[in-house]
């Protein structure tokens, strides 16, 4: 399977972190997070946003059951889109 939840880039190398298993796993909690959502009456658009998110962590490594690989993972995430945002808003000046 290709896309967000494959944890390959577009080389089909594995994102940094990201096993089969661990995506798997992934899989598995976001689906169980997605069930758990829906029980407390969210609406299906807020699911599908908040379960995207966490996709994109899984697939650049981030092993969701343990936090701290969470955190890295943002962290590595946010400074990679620093950039382009300030270039973007520069633009806006």
């Amino acid at each position: 399977m290709e896309g967000a939840m494959s944890g390959q880039t577009e080389n089909g190398q594995w994102a940094a972190g990201a096993t089969e298993t661990s995506l798997k796993d992934a899989r598995g909690l976001i689906i169980q997070y997605a069930w758990w959502l829906k029980k407390q009456g969210l609406k299906d658009e807020t699911i599908v946003n908040y379960t995207s998110k966490l996709k994109i962590l899984a697939s650049n490594g981030a092993e969701l059951n343990q936090p701290e690989t969470v955190k890295d993972v943002l962290a590595k995430l946010q400074k990679a889109l620093y950039a382009p945002i300030q270039r973007f808003l520069k633009c806006l000046e």
